[in-house]
């Protein structure tokens, strides 16, 4: 692709943010980070510069400095863009154009640092769906998972209260699959499930090689956070005909239309969690009515290729035009 526009990109990944170690440490990795960016755009002088998070405003900063133009790709919601605000809005006048994963997230940049932004949802490769026969149960216990890092915002603490619920009349698992982001809270999970003696029915998997290892076997995913941008989960999900409970906010809003390929609850309530898993447990034609409509939307609305092609368009665009730090392109 780079090679078919004739230019340089180059993209930053904000690696550093999951820094273990003591306050120090993390910011001599920092410095570290910045002075091999530096010599990478000093040696590769690139044309676009592209930053798959907000994170990386001192990178945005000095590429837009050195004369490349500056790609900021918007994962984040807005409870992110407000913990990132005074970074955000310095690399805001360094930043040539923004893409949003939701029009949830591109209406927060706009309040926020006033800059608007193109949308291009995410998608899942269509081409290659990996449905699994999910019309006869091999299990007398219903699996329910969860994906994404473990922190607060995640609502793992949710999920876990809401199968406690459950246990007694429905036999459930929950298992939670991500990568440890917040210890406090991860300890914090450990305290709750200990308290509410469910230990045998929470398990936590970590990090897998394959998203299969996830949704193989999985009756239901759930999606609890509180904030977010999109979920990828959701659209995983579908792809493998897993119904979906998920929380009523944000980015999920444009993916799950309620009762058609998902069902919504309040973000945090865990009676209504509870109760929504309880109804896809006892009532199979929604199960199937939800999987069969999830597995058209792949097919139809949130189709990987479509998103390769938006994102190409927008960077052949980005690499036709011309601005200065601070101006906002066409």
């Amino acid at each position: 692709m780079i090679g078919e526009w004739r230019a340089s990109g180059l993209q930053i990944i904000a690696a550093q943010k999951r820094l273990q170690g003591t306050i120090l440490n993390r910011i001599v990795a920092r410095i570290a980070c910045v002075f091999v960016y530096l010599r990478l755009l000093q040696r590769l002088r690139p044309r676009v510069i592209y930053s798959n998070t907000i994170r990386n405003a001192v990178e945005v900063v000095l590429g837009r400095v050195s004369g490349a133009r500056t790609l900021v790709h918007v994962h984040e919601g807005a409870q992110m863009m407000r913990r990132q605000l005074w970074s955000l809005r310095l690399s805001s006048w360094f930043t040539s154009r923004y893409i949003c994963v939701s029009t949830y997230s591109a209406e927060a940049l706009s309040t926020l640092v006033h800059k608007k932004a193109i949308v291009v949802h995410n998608g899942v490769d269509s081409d290659c769906i990996e449905t699994l026969n999910r019309s006869q149960r091999n299990s007398r216990v219903w699996r329910l998972a969860m994906a994404g890092g473990i922190q607060e915002n995640k609502g793992q603490h949710i999920a876990i209260e809401a199968v406690a619920k459950l246990i007694g009349e429905i036999p459930a698992q929950l298992l939670i699959y991500g990568e440890v982001e917040d210890v406090a809270y991860r300890h914090y999970l450990d305290v709750l499930v200990e308290r509410l003696d469910v230990k045998a029915h929470v398990e936590f998997r970590g990090v897998v090689a394959s998203s299969s290892e996830i949704y193989d076997g999985t009756d239901i995913v759930v999606v609890a956070s509180f904030d977010e941008s999109f979920s990828r989960v959701l659209l995983e999900a579908f792809r493998y005909g897993c119904p979906v409970v998920a929380s009523a906010v944000g980015g999920i809003m444009e993916i799950i239309r309620n009762e058609e390929n998902g069902l919504l609850v309040p973000p945090g309530d865990v009676e209504a969690l509870s109760g929504a898993l309880r109804r896809l447990m006892n009532d199979s034609s929604l199960a199937d009515k939800l999987r069969r409509t999830a597995l058209s939307d792949v097919k139809t609305r949130f189709r990987l290729r479509d998103t390769i092609t938006l994102m190409r368009s927008e960077i052949e665009r980005l690499l036709l035009c011309k601005a200065s730090p601070g101006s906002e392109l066409p």
